[in-house]
């Protein structure tokens, strides 16, 4: 027999097979990929069709539909009820959808040699079972719709929690810790969103002394300092010195908080008790700014040295400037070396442009280095250091032979306007002067206004 027509029996849009009949009787080409389960599933198909086809079998489907239709028309009620469609009926078997288009043909072709039995012109065959969204719209056109799936219960929300800690270690502040080869102190620790902890750490050791630093808790390798791992060391020097040294340095660093003289006096050389009377002062008030006005070789920069002494102890002397003619910058820089052992960079203008030269364009030079010692004549050029200057702090300012800074009459020379800009870079500032008063009151008053801008209103 010849076949007329084309009968699709594959999933749309994936090549699963289809039969071809533009072949005499007996002979019936099945294209399908070369997947082995495609194969088999083009296979099954075939022969589900050819049984589909046989006339007893048609014939059997007919009578279960007529049944089925008697029966829903006994049960349909005289009186329609109002808001509800006609009765469903039961699930039935459903008409093939129209032949579709030839698809691309496949790499492998078959041949079965099987000639399917003649069928009737009214015979309808139902389309093989479908998967995916072909399936949900058959449903829609008219099989049994599936079973609803049960409504998911709502879950209750649940109120915001911290993150959980990944850590098994419990760090707290003061404790000393080991990270990158470097020994630090921790400050303060906090934890982030994904629950673990950044510690805030401050140096120790000599190359990271007084430096900090913020290390995340999951990417360093962090070893504590047990103190219970600590190892005791004989000290078999004489007399026990070594220990002695070591007691001594450790009490050194601890910070004073009073008002007494605690290293200033030990410096070497014979105190005078006249010496310590301008760092007892100073220690009394909140801010340290004061003019000492001794005479002539008795010690100015002594007392100006035991004063920035008792300072650095207490960890307000870490950036020290000091403003002086070129003629004392030498001796200033030994006393200070050899009595207090305060090391003071002597800065010309040769060496600030070497440092300038060294750092970026945006870089402040006066940064370089902490404590140091330049003179008055370099630093009042405007044009090259004011920017710098106003930009610039100091923990301590000492401007020595400070009557050089003092207003002359109505005119304001560059050391004047140095001396008011440095005035206001330090809260602790110290002057020195043999001469502070030349008969002038104006001019006395300027520098009284520099350590205290309210000290003489009107002179």
């Amino acid at each position: 027999m010849d076949y007329t027509g084309r009968i699709v029996f594959h999933k749309a849009k994936h090549g699963y097979g289809e039969v071809v009949s533009h072949f005499p009787a007996g002979v019936i080409t099945i294209k399908f990929d070369s997947d082995p389960e495609l194969r088999k599933f083009t296979e099954t198909m075939f022969q589900k069709f050819l049984r589909l086809a046989e006339p007893d079998e048609v014939n059997r489907r007919k009578e279960e539909h007529s049944k089925a239709e008697e029966i829903a028309e006994a049960n349909t009620p005289t009186v329609e009820e109002p808001g509800k469609n006609e009765p469903q009926l039961p699930p039935a078997p459903v008409a093939a959808p129209e032949p579709q288009k030839e698809q691309e043909e496949q790499k492998t072709e078959a041949v079965i040699g099987k000639q399917p039995p003649k069928q009737p012109d009214s015979t309808v065959l139902p389309a093989p079972a479908k998967e995916g969204k072909e399936q949900k719209a058959e449903n829609k056109i008219g099989m049994k719709p599936p079973k609803s799936a049960a409504p998911s219960p709502t879950v209750p929300s649940q109120p915001f929690s911290a993150p959980k800690r990944n850590s098994t270690v419990d760090y707290a502040p003061g404790m000393r810790v080991i990270i990158r080869d470097e020994e630090w102190m921790i400050r303060k620790i906090e934890r982030n969103s994904m629950g673990n902890e950044a510690l805030y750490c401050v140096g120790i050791t000599p190359l990271v002394k007084d430096k900090e630093a913020i290390f995340l808790e999951d990417l360093e390798k962090i070893q504590i300092v047990d103190p219970a791992e600590i190892k005791l060391v004989r000290d078999e020097s004489s007399f026990f010195r070594q220990t002695q040294l070591y007691i001594e340095s450790q009490w050194r660093q601890k910070i004073p908080t009073d008002t007494a003289l605690h290293i200033g006096d030990c410096a070497a050389m014979d105190p005078m008790h006249y010496q310590l009377v301008p760092a007892q002062m100073s220690l009394r008030r909140p801010r340290q700014r004061i003019l000492i006005a001794d005479a002539v070789g008795l010690g100015k920069t002594l007392e100006a040295g035991i004063l920035m002494s008792e300072l650095i102890a207490r960890g307000k002397g870490k950036r020290i400037l000091v403003v002086t003619t070129k003629s004392m910058m030498v001796q200033f820089q030994k006393e200070m070396w050899n009595r207090f052992t305060i090391p003071l960079v002597r800065l010309d203008s040769k060496k600030i442009h070497d440092i300038r030269a060294k750092l970026p364009s945006n870089y402040n030079p006066f940064f370089y280095y902490d404590k140091t010692i330049v003179s008055i004549d370099t630093l009042k050029r405007d044009v090259e250091y004011r920017t710098h200057l106003e930009n610039s702090w100091w923990d301590i300012i000492v401007i020595d032979e400070a009557q050089n800074v003092a207003e002359r009459g109505d005119h304001q020379a560059q050391r004047a306007r140095l001396a008011k800009l440095l005035a206001e870079r330090s809260d602790t500032m110290i002057m020195l002067s043999a001469t502070p008063h030349d008969g002038r009151a104006r001019s006395f008053a300027s520098l009284m206004n520099m350590l205290d801008p309210t000290a003489i209103a009107n002179p």
